[in-house]
């Protein structure tokens, strides 16, 4: 069910706002990864040109997780594999590719492990 306080005449109306809220929520849960797992929310920036580059640099991470979630889904499988049991369940696949990520660098540079073969 969707509450909404926008009228609605017909189905074409209906699909049409449903789409639009749809697209906000993926929005703010992008939002919310950016503020949880990037840590966005922790930096105390004072000046706009590093607010600036902090946002860039957040950008830039979402970025290279949807440019690995694009690229090759046997990657993409590869690194939901490394993925903690509680994240397993969640719609929004960043947080599992960044904890995939996370965890394949963490098993191949620290624990000097071989990493699995994906391709």
């Amino acid at each position: 069910m969707l509450l909404t306080t926008m009228k609605v005449f017909n189905l074409s109306q209906a699909r049409n706002i449903i789409a639009c809220y749809v697209k906000r929520w993926k929005c703010e849960q992008a939002i919310a990864f950016l503020k949880g797992r990037i840590g966005f929310e922790k930096f105390s920036v004072r000046n706009y040109e590093r607010m600036q580059n902090l946002i860039l640099l957040a950008m830039l991470a979402m970025g290279f997780l949807c440019f690995i979630q694009l690229s090759s889904r046997v990657l993409v499988k590869g690194l939901f594999s490394f993925t903690s049991k509680f994240r397993k369940h969640i719609s929004f696949e960043y947080y599992q590719l960044l904890d995939g990520l996370q965890l394949f660098i963490h098993q191949l540079l620290i624990e000097r492990q071989k990493p699995p073969e994906f391709f």
